[in-house]
């Protein structure tokens, strides 16, 4: 006999793959009867944070892991709160890695300055031989792309300004979709290009035939000898 909890979990399930459209075979995530848990990423593939969607909450509250549909943690130090802030020369030895490990320093003299992660989702997708990048704002607005077989990230809630470094040290031709919003403009500024989507809209919530005819100028095969 099935349980009251095995059947809300099922039903978590079959949200995310049918009206979702997530493939599990994709991606590395958790779920139970309430919440699905997304693993995020830096570009060097370390873990530095996750975000938890909740199907049956309020869009509308805030970053709250009780009661948000949406809660997103990132870590301030990522592994390395043990590095030696007021140390000049180790400042120097390592910031031009910062870009490539999804990390910013901004130095400072002063010993409090603050350390921060960039995280993202779908780096799964990511292939060191394209020529292309795709971004998005959500979770679900990247499952979209990853399904025409486009490497897409989602930028979450990322500072767009700390971002940018990020995304210009993949050395990629990056293409941003967002929505109509204030936020969509912002995120837009990421990108080489941009395509702005009406507004109310987003990837997620469209259809197939829809989210194809968006991305319609861009087609890809996963050997890489074919981008245009």
């Amino acid at each position: 006999m099935t349980s009251k909890y095995e059947k809300r979990r099922e039903a978590v399930f079959k949200h995310l793959t049918e009206e979702r459209h997530l493939d599990p075979s994709r991606y590395r995530f958790t779920y139970d009867d309430e919440t699905a848990n997304f693993m995020l990423f830096n570009l060097s593939g370390k873990v530095v944070g996750y975000q938890q969607y909740r199907p049956a909450a309020d869009k509308t509250q805030d970053n709250d892991p009780r009661h948000s549909r949406y809660f997103t943690y990132v870590s301030k130090f990522g592994g390395l709160q043990d590095a030696k802030e007021g140390d000049y020369k180790w400042y120097q030895k390592v910031w031009p890695l910062n870009l490539m490990f999804g990390r910013s320093y901004p130095w400072s003299p002063r010993r409090d300055r603050k350390f921060f992660d960039i995280a993202v989702w779908g780096l799964e997708t990511y292939n060191y031989r394209s020529d292309v990048l795709f971004v998005v704002e959500g979770v679900f607005d990247a499952v979209r792309l990853h399904n025409l077989s486009l490497p897409c990230v989602a930028a979450l809630s990322n500072d767009v300004k700390n971002l940018q470094p990020w995304l210009n040290a993949t050395s990629r031709h990056v293409v941003v979709v967002c929505d109509g919003n204030k936020a969509g403009r912002e995120l837009a500024e990421l990108g080489h290009e941009a395509v702005m989507l009406p507004e109310g809209k987003d990837l997620g919530d469209m259809t197939d035939a829809e989210v194809e005819q968006v991305v319609k100028k861009w087609t890809w095969e996963w050997d890489g000898k074919s981008y245009e």
